[in-house]
């Protein structure tokens, strides 16, 4: 599940399957899930949920970055965080992964 913490996603819900792919960012045409904000990238970043035993994986796809439990990750590297909070850009949106 992705649950909005702050920002314009704030109290919504996302479920995620299995095998879940979801792009995040400000273009419509490109991200599944639209974040308004200048500082969010037209796709910003890739959520994976890859199952109970294996948690999530986040890939940071954008210029201003992707902080995932308050370490920025690394460009274009899929990183595994499990239960995590996610902040992007300048942290005025930000996701919980349960």
């Amino acid at each position: 599940t992705l649950i909005g913490l702050v920002g314009s996603l704030a109290g919504q819900t996302i479920e995620l399957k299995p095998g879940q792919r979801i792009k995040i960012g400000r273009s419509a045409a490109e991200a599944s899930v639209i974040v308004n904000s200048e500082k969010i990238s037209r796709v910003h970043c890739l959520v994976q949920y890859n199952g109970n035993q294996l948690g999530y994986t986040v890939t940071d796809l954008s210029r201003n970055g992707v902080v995932v439990n308050g370490k920025r990750i690394l460009y274009s590297v899929p990183t595994g965080p499990s239960e995590s909070v996610l902040s992007l850009a300048d942290g005025a949106n930000k996701f919980q992964l349960t």
